[in-house]
């Protein structure tokens, strides 16, 4: 397979296994949608994982930080 350099192929477990889950004839519609779900929070932690992060000054109850 051919990709391109803005293409990263993700070949995760848990993705496989709900993929594996969604294709099953017998899946409901509710399940499809949690399947689906879940994948999609998978997707999101790798596609956000080189945010950058800056330092925000806060005020907790008990002091600034």
């Amino acid at each position: 397979m051919s990709l391109d350099s803005h293409t990263h192929l993700i070949t995760h477990p848990l993705i496989s296994d709900r993929l594996g889950k969604l294709r099953d004839k017998s899946c409901s519609p509710e399940d499809f949608r949690r399947h689906v779900r879940s994948i999609a929070n998978i997707l999101a932690t790798f596609a956000t994982q080189n945010l950058f992060l800056g330092d925000v000054e806060i005020e907790t109850p008990m002091k600034k930080m």
